[in-house]
């Protein structure tokens, strides 16, 4: 059982009104049920984030931190890039 309590913030105009159309549109029951689903998807996404830097974020470092760097510079993917944008440009 999820146990609850209440608080109380202030918002500016602008998401008192978004928090107005939610609830008026019929998708949520009160202002408080905008705030918490928004808080429960922040979460998830948090997690998903954390998740992604976990498993491949620090494993490229470790690699490279191992390996050394075997990429290009940015000045090089740049100029790759404009090459390649030239190129398609030419042939169409």
């Amino acid at each position: 059982m999820t146990v609850s309590r209440t608080v109380q913030f202030e918002v500016s105009e602008e998401v008192a009104e978004f928090l107005h159309r939610k609830v008026e549109s019929g998708a949520f029951p009160d202002e408080g049920a905008v705030v918490q689903h928004a808080l429960e998807e922040a979460t998830e996404v948090d997690a998903e984030f954390e998740r992604w830097v976990q498993k491949q974020v620090l494993p490229t470092l470790e690699r490279i931190d191992r390996e050394g760097w075997n990429g290009i510079s940015v000045d090089e993917a740049r100029a790759e890039l404009a090459r390649r944008r030239l190129a398609r440009q030419s042939a169409a």
